[in-house]
């Protein structure tokens, strides 16, 4: 990837835009995309080869996750989630073969690509003081970790294999 390609591909926030940098045309030009132009919700996520960028998108009325190939070439995937709730936070598994985000209601999901199947991997009882549950992949994309408040309202690591829905806090 060269020095362009890179400093095109930082998420830019300040005035409430992320910059998408790949090559949809809209208004005639490809040249920088805004997610309220575009459509594109809570951010963008790249796929580990850099092929494809993933996003939530309520263009259709409803949200689905889009993934879209990264150079602009091809057909854009639209994926239905399972309800009709707000989504945050792509997440590409380091092999390439999953993606995780979060919902509303403080549940963690895992989406299959091949299938485009989800399912739901962990939550977070409570919603205070924050919504955020900052999940994260192991480098061999078997576990996530995550931040989970306890009935105490303090919080903990939990840790969930990816293969078995196995969880345990840490």
């Amino acid at each position: 990837m060269g020095l362009d390609n890179f400093l095109n591909s930082l998420p830019i926030r300040g005035s409430g835009y992320v910059v998408i940098p790949f090559g949809f045309t809209i208004n005639g030009t490809s040249d920088w995309v805004y997610e309220e132009e575009f459509g594109v919700r809570d951010g963008f996520a790249w796929s580990p080869d850099g092929k494809s960028v993933s996003y939530f998108s309520d263009k259709s009325g409803e949200y689905k996750l889009y993934i879209a190939p990264a150079d602009g070439i091809g057909a854009v995937r639209e994926i239905a989630l399972p309800n009709t709730k707000h989504y945050y936070t792509p997440s590409w598994s380091p092999d390439g073969k999953r993606i995780l985000y979060t919902d509303t209601d403080l549940k963690l999901w895992v989406l299959d690509v091949a299938t485009g199947t989800a399912k739901v991997m962990g939550n977070d009882p409570w919603m205070v003081p924050t919504r955020t549950m900052n999940p994260v992949w192991s480098p061999d994309s078997r576990w996530i970790a995550y931040v989970k408040h306890l009935n105490s309202l303090y919080k903990a690591v939990t840790v969930v294999n990816v293969e078995t829905g196995q969880s345990r806090q840490v």
